[in-house]
């Protein structure tokens, strides 16, 4: 892919299968998660970031080239007291990558939620799937046994909202831009 952009996505919890992170690619009209952490047991953010840093590293990706990093809201009993989340991971990545305990260069972005919010996700992401725009590489095994059997059930959500966090309001920025909009404007 030529001139793609990476993103890691992310829904937090602190049961074993609960932290479910994806590694996203795409360029205008298509998307491919290339691969999946999903934690063994229950872990705490250093854990998870040590696994993301791993991830990225296998495919010769650094902190510095994710463009989207998004992150579920709090995860209660996953964070230390008075932080969240995100923060700690985005703060552990940065101490694994050499940086100061604080002085972490990620900002790891909350996904944009509201009332519907599920239902949305689950539909832009299946119609982004028929279209053949959002695709899963064979690395992504887990995420792609979710999409397949998913029914409401808690089981399967944490794939799905992963992915859905980074990936629906890039699939739609999609759809908004038309041939016939861009038009010259001149005098």
């Amino acid at each position: 892919m030529s001139s793609c952009s990476f993103g890691v996505w992310m829904d937090h919890g602190e049961n074993a299968g609960h932290e479910f992170v994806v590694l996203a690619v795409w360029r205008q009209g298509e998307m491919y998660i290339i691969d999946e952490y999903v934690n063994p047991r229950a872990t705490k953010p250093m854990d998870d970031a040590e696994a993301i840093v791993a991830m990225l590293a296998a495919h010769g990706l650094q902190w510095s080239d994710i463009d989207s990093w998004v992150g579920d809201v709090n995860s209660s009993g996953k964070s230390e007291a008075g932080s969240s989340v995100n923060a700690e991971i985005a703060d552990a990545i940065g101490q694994i990558t050499g940086h100061p305990k604080g002085r972490s260069p990620i900002r790891i972005e909350k996904p944009h939620k509201g009332p519907g919010s599920v239902q949305k996700r689950i539909r832009v992401l299946h119609s982004a799937i028929l279209k053949g725009e959002l695709a899963f590489h064979v690395r992504a095994r887990r995420a792609i046994q979710c999409f397949g059997s998913h029914a409401g059930d808690e089981a399967t959500k944490h794939a799905i909202d992963a992915v859905g966090y980074g990936a629906v309001q890039i699939l739609e920025s999609w759809q908004n831009v038309r041939v016939g909009d861009l038009r010259l404007r001149g005098r």
